[in-house]
């Protein structure tokens, strides 16, 4: 999910609005088994709403704030060893320049 997407969910959600997300090719691919010859945006939402009225969605739930912190934390520890690589690669070429003079 997009970040402007997420902040936009995360402040519906605190709106006690019942919120479901579904997957676009879900939406997509029913799009295709109804009789509509070409896309527009009118005929897009139409469909989005169809969909949302003939079927029972799950209400989606933001997650907990321990799970928030956890993505957070695996994000920095992705970041650091990224580094680490980096830095390792770097030293192993300073290495290399000095043992070739």
């Amino acid at each position: 999910m997009l970040w402007k997407q997420r902040g936009f969910i995360m402040k519906i959600s605190t709106l006690d609005l019942p919120t479901s997300i579904i997957l676009p090719n879900k939406i997509s691919n029913y799009a295709r088994t109804l009789d509509v010859k070409t896309v527009t945006d009118k005929t897009a939402s139409q469909a989005i709403a169809r969909f949302g009225l003939e079927r029972k969605l799950d209400n989606w739930n933001p997650p907990k704030a321990i799970y928030r912190e956890l993505k957070q934390l695996t994000r920095e520890r992705d970041q650091i060893v990224e580094q680490r690589a980096m830095v390792k690669i770097k030293d192993m070429q300073k290495k290399r320049k000095q043992c070739q003079t």
